[in-house]
């Protein structure tokens, strides 16, 4: 098999047809350097195109091969020759594919593995403190919570009033998964401040609004509905993610139809399943959690998870699809 030859000869059937290398890259859905390639030599068309190439240039993937006109019957030399040529690009073809699959496997499984690692130790943030958490204050006038479940950490935060400068305490408990597995979770008890420090206690995230601890809440099972804060943030983080993924999934689908009969037409199809698939995840995780999106990257770690496996299968299908045409 001669490349040069071969690509003279496509380079002859295209002028014959009256078409620039553009013209016939639009054709085949591929760009006009590759034709450029093809016909300089220094490049051969992949073997699932040469059908299409012979096909649009009006010729047989045997005479693209032998790079040139069959005029006679070819002789059992020669059709062996042009046997062995074919299963020679068959296999170029197919180790090539291989090792891009295996590049794009490893790529996309080190993606997965570090979202897992990222998933597994993000923090998961407690709701409803009643059930585990109380305040106490000592006979010194400093102010603890006592958390009676394992945890794995919390995060404290003092601020003031803007108006008045009345000291405020947010306090938050987490978990993380792998902590839990690992049994590294602890029962703490946490130093708030003083009175005069500590000023208004707010648990976060509560049902729906922060909780108020302290000075209302001195035990247990004492009930705090009508104390509370602002409305808390993940519903606007979730509606957040959800438009984003909805609006590119607009630009997406609209950018595949213009895109229709051209060359990138098969990227930009695939391209539209990614935001879909974002979208579609963010509801199958956050079913049923609309208000507890308080720790981001816990659940948009497991949303991109989703996403990506949403998105391998939609292009196993699509492959499929292309295959049974």
């Amino acid at each position: 098999m001669n490349t040069e030859k071969t690509g003279r000869y496509i380079a002859e059937c295209r002028r014959k047809k009256n078409l620039t290398q553009k013209d016939l890259a639009d054709l085949l859905y591929v760009s006009d350097k590759a034709v450029s390639r093809w016909e300089t030599g220094r490049g051969f068309p992949d073997v699932n195109n040469l059908e299409e190439i012979a096909v649009v240039l009006d010729t047989s993937v045997a005479e693209l091969i032998r790079g040139e006109r069959i005029e006679e019957h070819v002789g059992a030399e020669e059709a062996n020759a042009l046997a062995e040529d074919t299963v020679s690009l068959a296999k170029t073809f197919l180790q090539k594919r291989k090792v891009q699959n295996i590049l794009t496997g490893l790529l996309i499984s080190l993606i997965v593995v570090i979202l897992a690692a990222v998933h597994l130790n993000s923090p998961v943030r407690l709701s409803d403190p009643e059930t585990f958490i109380h305040v106490e204050t000592l006979q010194d006038g400093r102010i603890i919570a006592v958390v009676e479940e394992p945890i794995a950490g919390w995060e404290l935060e003092h601020v003031s009033d803007p108006e008045d400068q009345s000291p405020y305490t947010f306090l938050s408990c987490y978990r993380t998964i792998l902590s839990t597995w690992t049994g590294r979770d602890s029962e703490p008890l946490i130093l708030l401040g003083s009175e005069d420090t500590a000023g208004y206690v707010y648990y976060y995230p509560g049902k729906d609004t922060d909780v108020m601890l302290y000075p209302y809440l001195l035990y247990p099972g004492r009930k705090t509905d009508q104390w509370g804060g602002v409305q808390t943030l993940p519903r606007l983080i979730y509606n957040g993610w959800l438009f984003i993924g909805l609006i590119a999934s607009v630009i997406c689908c609209t950018a595949a139809l213009l895109l229709r009969k051209t060359r990138y037409s098969r990227i930009a199809l695939k391209a539209a399943g990614l935001p879909a698939a974002f979208s579609l995840s963010n509801i199958l995780v956050l079913w049923g959690k609309r208000t507890e999106v308080y720790n981001a990257m816990y659940y948009l770690s497991g949303i991109l998870i989703v996403t990506i496996l949403l998105e391998i299968l939609y292009v196993i299908i699509l492959d499929r699809r292309k295959k049974i045409h």
